[in-house]
């Protein structure tokens, strides 16, 4: 139920139509998207580089949570309460990292795998796998997992979680990005609706460039400040900033 509320994909349903990524090879086009007033095209061919506030996607996605139909990103609402969803989840990492899936912090009345398992029924969703249930190395996984999903697109949750996991910012931001390519194709058994999905790398000018360093877990102290500190180390050198 999620990857609808929070992701729009090719055949995505929302109250201003249906969106459409898909390229449609017998007549060389690309169909258009209602968008509030106006139509517009969220898809052009693989690694064109457009002007964002027309609603290209890059990836063959875009970003459902909060979308009110426009083009450019203006209509996103700043974030700055806190979500029932975080207190229950940043308790289960706590009370997970401290003693387990079991481990129930006084007066809390839930342990750390029911409070994760509280967001999931909420959604409609199953509970947490029991293969993933029995160790604080297997729901810490889940627990991670669950942030990402739960939070997407709202402020900077992922920035800092990624950063707080260490390991799991290393992992992320060394992959190689990808997107979705839809081809209009006849219908038959391997395609019934009539489209073509090709998992497709991004182009090289949208990779990261340098990867990740160990630096980026820490805010980088401008160097002029940090040289007024005669007994100042840093961890490890941002580029002169």
């Amino acid at each position: 139920p999620r990857l609808e509320m929070t992701i729009l994909h090719d055949g995505s349903v929302t109250k201003y139509g249906i969106v459409c990524n898909m390229y449609r090879a017998k007549n060389g086009t690309w169909p258009t998207t209602d968008n509030k007033s106006k139509k517009i095209a969220m898809a052009y061919e693989w690694g064109t580089e457009l002007d964002l506030s027309n609603g290209f996607s890059r990836t063959g996605y875009g970003a459902h949570k909060y979308w009110r139909g426009n083009a450019t990103n203006s209509a996103y609402p700043h974030l700055d309460g806190i979500r029932l969803a975080e207190v229950y989840l940043n308790y289960a990492e706590a009370a997970n990292e401290y003693e387990g899936p079991s481990c129930k912090i006084p007066d809390a009345g839930l342990t750390a795998l029911e409070a994760v398992n509280f967001i999931r029924t909420r959604m409609g969703m199953p509970d947490v796998a029991s293969k993933f249930a029995g160790s604080k190395e297997g729901l810490r996984a889940r627990i991670h997992n669950e942030r990402q999903v739960e939070f997407a697109y709202e402020g900077n949750h992922n920035y800092y979680d990624l950063r707080r996991w260490v390991d799991d910012a290393k992992k992320e931001y060394n992959e190689v990005l990808y997107g979705m390519y839809v081809t209009e194709v006849d219908v038959d058994a391997a395609h019934p609706h009539g489209r073509n999905y090709e998992r497709r790398a991004l182009p090289d000018y949208y990779q990261t460039i340098y990867g990740w360093q160990d630096y980026m877990n820490y805010v980088p102290i401008p160097s002029a400040d940090a040289l007024k500190l005669q007994n100042f180390e840093n961890y490890q050198y941002w580029p002169v900033i």
